[in-house]
């Protein structure tokens, strides 16, 4: 399981369309969703079922929320647009 110190409460929420979690930017937790789409899309090349993506891709998907530039100001919501090269 994931053992990351910015990130917890990591949860599945609205019947499967969307991985639930909080990331820490150093003050404070904001609430980020992630798209399960987004997570079949990272985990394709190894054919990974979305949790396994996550804890997989858990760095890709902290600094694509960083870089949005609004941790801790409401909830993020990160899809499959948000990691194309």
């Amino acid at each position: 399981m994931l053992n990351d110190p910015d990130v917890r409460n990591v949860g599945e929420n609205t019947m499967g369309d969307f991985l639930a979690f909080e990331l820490f930017d150093g003050k404070e937790w904001a609430n980020v969703h992630i798209s399960l789409s987004a997570l079949v899309m990272l985990g394709a090349p190894e054919n990974l079922n979305p949790i396994e993506s996550f804890e997989r891709n858990i760095d890709r998907i902290k600094g694509v929320a960083f870089g949005i530039g609004n941790v801790g100001n409401g909830r993020i919501d990160l899809g499959p647009g948000d990691f194309k090269p």
